[in-house]
Parts: structure tokens; C-alpha cells; sequence
């Protein structure tokens, strides 16, 4: 059964269920039963607590638990609010474009600016509560790029106040095709020495999720010049990879 026939027959079970509880429900209810009771009042609508504010050719989102920057070349910097400080791994560049989200046309990068200024900002709602969507388009920087329209699109939400999820949409507007050899989003420098200094840049612990080598440890300590690829779906030492599509590295601290 493939994973599309699996998901409708769950969504179907799930609602026969549904429905033969709302029969009980009424089954009980009218057996032996002579009066109503009055409508209970409907809880408020939640609304999100998230705060939005952006300037200088940068964007803030702050929640609970968290601060997430958004500098001009898109690279999302996250910080966690903790004590009264704020403690982040992340390490940009100085130079804009260097850690900038781009694309590979004709063996070239294309790169962006966001315009904070044409931000839509609006409710989101779904399965991980409420929250703010953010949505900020972007233009090409250079001639490399003319016709190629960029929407960069953010979602954070209150239960989760320290997780950030972030896509990007292209679309061609040009007369003429545009072929991308490559994409690349939300490309990170991460640093142990932001959060305790004096410690090599590199000393900080990591999760690979991927099945890159068959009994290998998927939560290690990180040492210098430590380099592995997290492909799914492909052809690794003893098998056919897989594993979890997840990276992650933390200190003692953050």
C-alpha cells in the first residue's frame, strides 16, 4: 500500500469513528432523558502572542521562549531566551551574501535582498495551534536573476515557542525559461564559542540523522574537520539509506 492509499484509509477510519461516537453520544442521551441542558457558551478563539516588528533591513519575530532574527539575505538566526540573555549558536558571516539562501543558474549564484517593507503578515492556524505566518518576498540581486521571483515563507507558533519552520517558493516571471541547477535554503554556521567562549568552534554535540553507515552512532561528539552528507533515500555503505531527516547540534548550554 503505498503512502497516499495509507493516509486516505486512516482519514477514513478516523472519521467512522467520529461518526459512531456522535451516534452513541445521541443513543445515551436520549434514553431516559427528559430535559436539555442549556447550551454550554463556546471557549474564545485563541489568538497568537507572537510579535512581528521589523526594521533596518531586518525582521523580528519574538515568541515565549525565543527570538528569530531574519537578516536581508534571508539566513534565520535563532536565539533562546533564557535568564535574561540571549543564546544562540548561529554564527552568519559579515559579508551578505556569503551565508545567504541563493540558487544556480548557468553555473552562477543568484542571490537576494528581502523587502521587509511588502511583509504580509497573517494568522496561522492548523495542527500545531495558532501562531503568525510571515510572508516576505524578494528580489534578485544582479542581472543573473531578472524575471525569477522569490517569496520567502515563515511559520512560528505559540505551543512550539522555540521552533521556527521556514520554506521559500520560486516562480519564473520572466518570457523565458529559467533553469535551476540548485537550490539552497537556510545554509547555517553554527559556533560553541558563541555561547562559551574561549571553546573551539567545533565543540558542541550533534544528532546525523541519516543512515549513512550501517552501526554508526547517529548522536555523537563533533571533532575538527568532522564531515558527513545526510542524503535520503540513497545508496550507502551496506544498504539502501534512510533514517530521519533531521540535524541537529547543541552545547551544555544551548
Amino acid at each position: 500500500m503505498n503512502t497516499q492509499q495509507s493516509c486516505a484509509f486512516l482519514r477514513s477510519v478516523q472519521v467512522h469513528v467520529a461518526f459512531l461516537f456522535v451516534i452513541l453520544a445521541f443513543g445515551l442521551l436520549g434514553i431516559g432523558c427528559t430535559k436539555t441542558s442549556p447550551r454550554s457558551a463556546q471557549p474564545a478563539a485563541r489568538t497568537s502572542t507572537i510579535k512581528w516588528d521589523s526594521k533596518s533591513g531586518t525582521g523580528t519575530i519574538t515568541t515565549s521562549a525565543a527570538e528569530f532574527q531574519i537578516l536581508g539575505n534571508g539566513y534565520v538566526r535563532a536565539q533562546l531566551a533564557r535568564d535574561g540573555k540571549k543564546l544562540s549558536l548561529d554564527e552568519p558571516r559579515v559579508a551578505p551574501a556569503s551565508d545567504g539562501d541563493y540558487v544556480m543558474h548557468d553555473g552562477k549564484g543568484v542571490y537576494f535582498t528581502l523587502e521587509f517593507d511588502r511583509a504580509r503578515v497573517s494568522e496561522a492556524t492548523g495542527k500545531l495551534g495558532v501562531g503568525k505566518r510571515i510572508e516576505i518576498p524578494a528580489t534578485p540581486l544582479g542581472p543573473a536573476g531578472k524575471g525569477l521571483q522569490r517569496t520567502v515563507q515563515i511559520e512560528v507558533y505559540d505551543d512550539f515557542p522555540n521552533l521556527l519552520l521556514s520554506s521559500a517558493e520560486y516562480k519564473n516571471g520572466g518570457i523565458s525559461d529559467f533553469h535551476i541547477e540548485r537550490a539552497v535554503e537556510q545554509q547555517h554556521r553554527f559556533s560553541a564559542a558563541s555561547v562559551n567562549p574561549g571553546a573551539p568552534p567545533f565543540d558542541m554535540w550533534t544528532f546525523q540523522g541519516s543512515s549513512y553507515d550501517w552501526g554508526k552512532d547517529d548522536v555523537l561528539r563533533l571533532r575538527k574537520n568532522f564531515s558527513q552528507p545526510n542524503s535520503m533515500g540513497e545508496i550507502v555503505k551496506g544498504g539502501y539509506g534512510g533514517g530521519i531527516p533531521v540535524v541537529a547540534f547543541w552545547t551544555a548550554s544551548v
